[in-house]
C-alpha cells in the first residue's frame, strides 16, 4: 500500500545469493515510458517496505510483449528515489 492506494506486483522474487528483490512487471503490447515511473514506484516502495538490514536495493524487469515477434528490445532507465512516507501523510 503507498499513500492509501493498493498496488499489485506481476512477480516479486528474492536472490539470496545476491541478497536483493525482484520486481518482475509483465506487459501485453509495446513498450511505453510510463512503465518506468510504474516500476520506479514498485521498486521504492519493495524497498520501503520489505527491504532489511544489509538486503541490496531492488532491482526490476520490464517484460513486454510485441505485435511483431521478429522486433525485440531491451530498455534500461535510472532509477528515481522518492519517499512514501510524505505521500501516505498528505492524504
Amino acid at each position: 500500500m503507498v499513500g492509501g492506494q493498493e498496488f499489485f506486483l506481476d512477480l516479486l522474487l528474492y536472490h539470496h545469493r545476491l541478497r536483493r528483490s525482484v520486481v518482475i512487471d509483465l506487459k501485453v503490447g509495446r513498450f511505453e515510458a510510463e512503465f518506468v515511473s510504474k516500476m520506479n514506484l514498485y521498486l521504492n516502495a519493495v524497498d520501503e517496505q520489505l527491504r532489511l538490514g544489509d538486503d541490496k536495493e531492488t532491482i526490476g524487469i520490464i517484460l513486454c510483449t510485441s505485435p511483431r515477434p521478429d522486433r525485440h528490445q531491451a530498455r534500461a532507465a535510472p532509477r528515481v528515489r522518492s519517499s512514501f512516507n510524505a505521500w501516505s501523510n498528505s492524504r
